[in-house]
């Protein structure tokens, strides 16, 4: 019983000293779809493949407006649309 009354006790406390390491590598997972996200959409545009390029920037356009040249990316193609 003992012991158990330990562990309840101890579980916020673990829960509380683990928060920063899990937002560490969820910052880190985050950084590493974006790069992927940025990249793939590279290979696409160079394939020719304007809409699907273009997904790939809005992806990471909507959660991060400053990663790279995504929005001046993003940005242009709306002005396309506007003047085309």
């Amino acid at each position: 019983m003992k012991n158990r009354a330990l562990r309840t006790a101890l579980v916020p406390v673990l829960v509380l000293a683990a928060a920063p390491l899990f937002a560490q590598a969820n910052t880190d997972v985050d950084a590493m779809k974006k790069d992927i996200m940025y990249n793939l959409g590279l290979v696409y545009e160079r394939m020719g493949e304007v809409e699907k390029s273009l997904g790939c920037m809005k992806q990471i356009y909507e959660v991060d407006y400053g990663y790279r040249d995504v929005a001046p990316r993003v940005e242009r193609s709306y002005e396309r649309n506007v003047s085309g």
